[in-house]
């Protein structure tokens, strides 16, 4: 690849960018799972909400 620092430095951003996309997918299908945990029962909504009342 070179010694280039522009590409050295695009490339470290599109690494973190990427890391970044996947933690907020991760974060979203969690997030979906929760709400259909919410549907399930009350005593998971409760533990839910106390998980992220934190």
């Amino acid at each position: 690849m070179g010694k280039n620092p522009t590409t050295q430095a695009t490339l470290w951003f599109s690494q973190s960018h990427a890391k970044t996309s996947v933690n907020k997918t991760v974060r979203y299908l969690k997030l979906k799972a929760a709400m259909c945990g919410l549907l399930e029962s009350s005593h998971k909504v409760k533990t839910i909400l106390d998980y992220y009342s934190l």
